[in-house]
């Protein structure tokens, strides 16, 4: 059964919205009780058992966050397979391009200036949101948005 630790951080979703989490670490614990920190506030809960672990409810409302000792929030790396060849991180501004990620099929690099960027922006933006009407993109939804807006930007500095 699984347990909280001192030290250790949790995570749950929100009812609302999965996409984000929320995150508590426990500072101090007793064998009915947790002392943890969210969002810079200290506060303490009873401690719940089921057949999964413990568990805490730190607030009484109905879509209220229920953090559980079995979604810990672990730091680690993804390992990297031992064939790949491991790539240097060179800093943007050195070469002045935009790099995309390996696994898309948008593999141009532009220089950051001008309307290349816009027009490489642009092509993957509307590649990623034709896929995600078919779900078969690999971006969120905030992402998305967050995509379109960072295109917009860069089409209106191009122009």
């Amino acid at each position: 059964m699984k347990k909280f630790e001192v030290g250790h951080v949790y995570f749950d979703q929100y009812a609302c919205d999965h996409e984000t989490l929320s995150t508590i670490k426990i500072i101090k614990r007793t064998p009915k009780t947790v002392v943890f920190e969210r969002n810079g506030k200290t506060r303490r809960a009873k401690l719940y058992e089921d057949s999964n672990g413990e568990y805490i409810i730190p607030d009484h409302y109905s879509m209220a966050c229920v953090y559980r000792a079995e979604r810990e929030l672990l730091d680690e790396e993804p390992e990297q397979p031992a064939t790949a060849p491991v790539e240097q991180e060179q800093p943007a501004a050195a070469d002045n391009t935009i790099r995309f990620p390996a696994d898309r099929a948008v593999a141009a690099q532009a220089p950051a200036t001008g309307y290349a960027v816009a027009h490489t922006l642009v092509d993957y933006t509307m590649r990623e949101m034709v896929l995600a009407i078919f779900d078969k993109s690999g971006l969120r939804a905030k992402e998305l948005d967050f995509l379109a807006a960072l295109t917009d930007r860069a089409s209106s500095v191009a122009r």
